[in-house]
């Protein structure tokens, strides 16, 4: 039988998308803020968008960090099989042309 239970989603998930959500509301709010003449409006939206920036960067590295923990139990690599593939990795998303 199958189990027909709901995926409950991650929690960090959850909390990623609330403070993104948050953060883009906020943007628009100072947005139109300055559109009406507030002053320090750039400064608060340049300190919004960081945060956010901030926010996904540490999101992206939890997440490469525990991929790389199910690859490596899934496949049953070494540490330095998931080594190489992580060079590999790395090697086609950076530029060599600058």
């Amino acid at each position: 039988m199958k189990d027909k239970r709901k995926k409950r989603p991650e929690t960090s998930k959850v909390a990623l998308a609330g403070i993104l959500i948050f953060c883009g509301i906020a943007f628009i709010i100072v947005l139109v803020g300055w559109l009406c003449g507030m002053g320090d409006a750039a400064t608060i939206l340049a300190i919004i968008a960081g945060i956010a920036v901030l926010i996904v960067r540490y999101y992206m590295q939890k997440a490469q960090a525990e991929n790389l923990v199910k690859i490596k139990r899934a496949n049953k690599y070494t540490d330095a099989e998931l080594d190489n593939l992580m060079e590999l990795a790395s090697h086609g998303t950076k530029s060599d042309e600058e």
